[in-house]
């Protein structure tokens, strides 16, 4: 057998320095010089390989999902295939095995890749906060963790409307520059609105500071086209519209003239003019005046002809039904049934339908993602024709499609691993194990740490939660957060305000909250002082109803998964119960 020096040349079996160097003894120093030199030289090469080797950048990652079911995003599904991400990018997708050597390879058999969700209605600002103190606390101290909750449920793209600029346009340069882990970001700002009207006279009705940088009150056109063009200029992805004149509360409409200018000078910088609809009339509408997209649609009443469906198909318009802030409708039980019969009749027409939530991201990141696509196909959708609302079409309508919303060669990727088959059942979507942003894994349910089931079983205590009721909000949140040193994220449920304390880590849901509601008040003889934790909260409530004890509020939720109902014992002494689902 050759052997191979340093320089590649072969030598016998028994060819070696140190034969050579018994064969001649005469040579004995100089062999001795050659042996330091290998050994200087080994050293110089082991330093030279030490310095060559460099950290393992993004393109070097090679990851491998196989065996899986392969949700395309545009209808197509794959029954068995692999895929393979390097880098940034998918690489190829193969329905034959592939021998590769990868960063990290994950069987896939029984789960299901889909593209990642995008969410095209949002907002970050507005609801839970009040005053751009409070709202950059949130970019501070909020938004870390309602990012990653974003990743948690499979959400990889939003976009944010209705939004103080300045503060989007922040929030989304953190991300796009890795200092906050979160969606990609599509960034809208301000509505365009009559003076008195939505959002300025409802979301901004408390909140001067909310009212000036989320809504553009503007009754001449010329007007309307110079500030779009002044927010083109700010780098925003798309101009929005509020065409709405109220229900309960009537508000003043946008004029026509003005919503035709605010859509041409969209379109003249290259922006698609979305517009904010209630009522069929509001829809026709925003299509005639050239709208690229109807947001909510029509919720006020029941659609009777396809008179409308013509209309959008025709002009090409997108509808987004945002069915999940229609379920928390307060003042209109009408409105979500209405919400839903319409897009099944809109869809079934042929109406391109696109994926958006209207959620408050500091309230419900996330889940209400997931929500809005069991409520679609609870209105008659396909799972497949939910999904491919919130993948495919949304990335489309975004002007994205060339880059993410389909899992094919080239794109990025953006995935998500869910395990089961969510075309099957849409509740499957509540099962992701996996998360690739940019091809990065972002979420990892197998890593994530949790307490065991034995644990959570032996721990339980009824009294593991603390409310702590109040009579003023701000007065209170200044109090605890100065004396603590914590910052509180607040919101409004209806009657009900509500201060969140900052979760401890591994601690399920809400450690803790201020209250302000008409049954909470500070208290030795009246109020709310204890909430008590329940396994089954309906179950709870049903025996409370056959004792006759009275049922104080509703069961609510404000983070998708603590739910909260406020009850009389029977001694006539208000308490809460509260549950995890």
């Amino acid at each position: 057998m050759n052997k191979k020096d340093v320089h590649g040349r072969s030598s016998g079996a028994g060819g070696s320095v140190s034969g050579t160097s018994r064969e001649h003894p005469h040579r004995g120093p100089r062999v001795r010089s050659t042996y330091r030199y290998g050994v200087w030289l080994a050293l110089v090469l082991a330093i030279a390989l030490l310095f060559s080797v460099k950290p393992l950048r993004a393109g070097d990652r090679k990851l491998v999902v196989e065996n899986a079911r392969i949700i395309v995003g545009d209808g197509t599904v794959l029954k068995k295939a692999t895929v393979l991400v390097e880098g940034e990018r998918i690489k190829t997708i193969h329905q034959q095995p592939i021998t590769v050597e990868a960063t990290r390879t994950i069987n896939g058999a029984g789960k299901t890749l889909m593209p990642g969700i995008i969410d095209t209605h949002l907002h970050f600002f507005g609801v839970t906060a009040t005053g751009e103190r409070e709202f950059r606390d949130q970019i501070e101290h909020a938004a870390p963790e309602y990012l990653k909750q974003f990743h948690q449920h499979g959400v990889t793209t939003v976009r944010s409307m209705t939004d103080p600029l300045d503060l989007v346009l922040e929030l989304r340069e953190r991300v796009n520059r890795g200092q906050l882990q979160g969606p990609r970001i599509v960034a809208v700002g301000p509505s365009f609105t009559a003076p008195g009207g939505h959002p300025a006279v409802t979301l901004g009705k408390q909140d001067p500071y909310f009212r000036s940088t989320a809504a553009i009150e503007v009754t001449d056109p010329n007007k309307a086209r110079q500030k779009v063009a002044e927010l083109a200029a700010r780098g925003v992805d798309a101009i929005k519209a509020v065409l709405d004149s109220g229900d309960k509360e009537p508000y003043v409409r946008l004029s026509s003239d003005v919503l035709r200018a605010v859509v041409d000078e969209a379109h003249t910088h290259g922006l698609k003019a979305l517009v904010h609809t209630v009522t069929e009339a509001d829809a026709l509408d925003a299509a005639d005046a050239g709208a690229d997209g109807i947001e909510h649609g029509v919720v006020h009443e029941l659609l009777e002809t396809d008179h409308l469906a013509d209309r959008l198909k025709a002009a090409g318009v997108v509808y987004t039904p945002t069915l999940w802030i229609m379920k928390q409708d307060w003042q209109s039980s009408s409105s979500f049934e209405n919400a839903k019969r319409n897009l099944k009749r809109l869809s079934d027409s042929g109406v391109r339908i696109v994926f958006g939530t209207d959620t408050m991201a500091p309230l419900k990141a996330g889940t209400s993602e997931i929500q809005e696509l069991e409520y679609m196909v609870e209105a008659g959708l396909s799972p497949g024709d939910a999904i491919r609302a919130a993948t495919k079409d949304a990335a489309e309508h975004l002007g994205l499609l060339d880059t993410i919303g389909t899992i094919e060669a080239g794109k990025v990727a953006d995935l998500i691993l869910v395990d089961g088959d969510p075309l099957a059942d849409i509740k499957a979507m509540s099962n992701i194990q996996l998360v690739l942003q940019t091809g990065e894994v972002v979420y990892d349910r197998d890593s994530e740490e949790t307490a065991s089931a034995a644990e959570e079983s032996a721990a339980f205590n009824p009294v593991s939660w603390f409310l702590i009721p109040v009579l003023d909000m701000t007065r209170a949140i200044d109090f605890y957060e100065g004396i603590l040193g914590v910052n509180l994220t607040r919101m409004a449920l209806g009657p009900i305000e509500i201060a969140r304390f900052p979760s401890f880590r591994g601690a399920p849901g809400v450690s803790g909250i201020l209250m302000k509601s008409e049954y909470n008040k500070p208290m030795t003889e009246g109020g709310v002082s204890v909430y008590f934790s329940t396994p089954d909260i309906d179950a709870a409530i049903q025996r409370i109803k056959e004792k006759d004890c009275k049922i104080h509020s509703p069961k609510f939720t404000f983070d998708g998964k603590t739910y909260v109902c406020i009850v009389s014992d029977s001694e006539g002494n208000i308490i809460g119960l509260r549950t995890l689902e």
